[in-house]
């Protein structure tokens, strides 16, 4: 039996999803449409944001999450946008991020033309510790 790379699945996962082109909206736009409907509380934590200057920003801390699932190391980046969406800051409470993954998950289930269980799997995977890391930081800030 073959393991599994993960790390390996969400890149490729992601990839796809990225270049991904419908009629329908594209990865990101497609995310933070689902997203925005799962909550007014959410919608309202975006409410002032620059959405050209967020996307870049999620596309860069899913690259920093899945570094820091490799490496298990925080870096600035990841303390930075702790404090930014700490209790102090955006205030966006910690079991919105279980959210925000379900979110990216539908949205690349949409976009990556050959999703599946185990890539649904290895996002999850992907992206939990630093989803826990987070969570952990949210009082911290």
């Amino acid at each position: 039996m073959r393991m599994k790379d993960y790390a390996e699945m969400f890149n490729e996962s992601y990839q796809r999803a990225l270049a991904f082109r419908d009629e329908g909206p594209q990865f990101l736009d497609r995310f933070y449409e689902i997203f925005f409907s799962k909550s007014p509380e959410i919608a309202e934590l975006f409410e002032t944001t620059h959405m050209g200057a967020q996307k870049t920003m999620l596309q860069d801390s899913l690259f920093y999450m899945r570094d820091f699932f490799i490496h298990r190391t925080a870096n600035d980046y990841m303390e930075r946008v702790a404090k930014v969406h700490g209790k102090a800051g955006r205030n966006a409470r910690p079991e919105l991020y279980d959210v925000w993954l379900e979110s990216l998950i539908e949205a690349a289930r949409e976009c990556d033309p050959v999703f599946t269980d185990d890539i649904e799997l290895a996002w999850k995977i992907a992206l939990s510790p630093g989803i826990t890391y987070m969570k952990h930081m949210y009082d911290r800030y």
